[in-house]
This record gives C-alpha cells, sequence and structure tokens, in this order.
C-alpha cells in the first residue's frame, strides 16, 4: 500500500474517530441529563397515557380557541381605528 493511500485512510480513521468520540460525548451529556430529571412516581404505564391523552385534547381544544379568534385579531389590528384598550 502506497504512503498516500495509507496517510487518505489514516485521516479517514482519524475523523471516524473523532467523531465517534463526539457522540460518546453527548450521550453521555444526555444521559447525565435524564438522570437529573429523573423523577420517581408511582404511576403506571396507563396512567401516563391518560395523562398524555387528557394533555392532547387540552391542546387541541387550545389550538382550535386560538385558530377562532385569530380572525379577529386581525381585523381588530388591521383596522385603520385600533382601539389602544387592545
Amino acid at each position: 500500500m502506497s504512503r498516500k493511500v495509507q496517510l487518505v485512510n489514516w485521516v479517514v480513521t482519524s475523523t471516524e474517530l473523532k467523531q465517534i468520540e463526539a457522540q460518546s460525548k453527548l450521550l453521555v451529556e444526555q444521559q447525565a441529563f435524564a438522570r437529573d430529571h429523573l423523577i420517581s412516581s408511582d404511576a403506571t404505564l396507563a396512567d401516563l397515557q391518560k395523562a398524555k391523552d387528557e394533555a392532547d385534547t387540552n391542546a387541541v381544544v387550545s389550538n382550535q380557541k386560538v385558530a377562532a379568534l385569530q380572525p379577529q385579531l386581525l381585523n381588530a389590528l388591521s383596522a385603520d381605528n385600533v382601539n389602544p384598550s387592545l
């Protein structure tokens, strides 16, 4: 194998090692963050699913309310005489 090919292989290997080290460091940081933010609970998977479903429902309701109010807000802000109390 020529020295040029060896050098190219070394550079590629070195770059791959640096990428693996960076990924490893990121995983260690994410794991540390997760450990620091774990919350012990007696909640079951069913309890968590119920809470998620309720949050999803609340998000849909909130989005519908915002969507209904957006045209009114646009009209109020686009009016020639804007009421400063808004």
